[in-house]
């Protein structure tokens, strides 16, 4: 079994940049289930575990479609959400269509 050992800094300020309202271009996109973020068996924990818990966000260098179905990244996100103490989110590359209404942004 694989041990980690943690230890919690003193929290630094956070610079929060503005959030874009990516809901505004889903009609513009092939496929904006990609990005909702309700997927079936995802993991959600309480806002106060997740202010005091480590983070991790594993990323897969493509599509959600390849990327959802690997299992080492299945099995790393389940492994770290068993923990009391982290939680584990998953992020995915996003497509031609909706990167290249970012960038006209």
């Amino acid at each position: 079994m694989i041990q980690l050992n943690c230890t919690k800094t003193a929290p630094e300020q956070k610079l929060e940049a503005p959030q874009p309202n990516y809901e505004e271009l889903f009609p513009f996109i092939n496929k904006p289930s990609r990005y909702i973020g309700q997927e079936w068996n995802s993991i959600k924990k309480s806002a106060l575990l997740r202010e005091n818990a480590i983070s991790v966000c594993l990323c897969f260098p493509d599509l959600y479609e390849t990327g959802f179905a690997n299992t080492g990244i299945e099995i790393l996100y389940q492994w770290v959400n068993k923990r009391n103490d982290a939680y584990a989110e998953r992020a995915y590359a996003v497509d031609t269509d909706l990167a290249r209404l970012l960038r006209q942004k």
